[in-house]
């Protein structure tokens, strides 16, 4: 008998997946799994960011957190190289104190126009750390598009590489 229940069962998901009307009840029952688990992990990383915001808890601070637990734990890996946290930090410490030197303030903007790089986000990092507002630039905008991106965030300043210096 207990073929049989099997039989049935297999009938009727193979007429499922193949009906086009009742195929959401296949792929429900294929996927509810992973489903579940995505929507409990998001309810999770929901919670948390939500108790961060509560705690004030900003990236420079969280980031301090994170090199104080694991400072020789690689932060980034770039092509032939890798970053250590506390490399990160020591350089986002640097980039702020250059910054603070030359008199940028918190609430300050400045537009970063880098490629992919190991400084990129040090440099968003050190600016944040100093309260300095970060303009995430397009490297494919040029000419009328990336003027108008740098003057619509007010950008005081422009932090670029060395591929846009012409």
């Amino acid at each position: 008998r207990m073929w049989l229940l099997v039989a049935i069962v297999a009938i009727c998901i193979t007429f499922i997946a193949k009906n086009k009307r009742y195929r959401w009840v296949y792929i429900i029952m294929k996927t509810y799994k992973r489903d579940l688990r995505v929507l409990f992990g998001f309810g999770r990383l929901n919670l948390k960011l939500y108790l961060r915001q509560k705690q004030k808890v900003t990236v420079p601070k969280q980031f301090a957190s994170i090199v104080k637990k694991t400072p020789n734990k690689i932060a980034f890996h770039f092509e032939d190289s890798a970053w250590t946290f506390a490399q990160v930090d020591e350089f986002s410490n640097q980039i702020g104190r250059y910054f603070q030197k030359e008199a940028f303030i918190k609430g300050d903007k400045i537009a970063l126009l880098l490629e992919n790089r190991h400084e990129y986000p040090c440099m968003w990092l050190g600016l944040s750390k100093i309260g300095v507002v970060t303009a995430l630039i397009n490297t494919n905008l040029v000419n009328d598009p990336l003027l108008h991106s740098i003057k619509v965030a007010n950008c005081k300043a422009v932090i670029f590489g060395s591929n846009h210096s012409s």
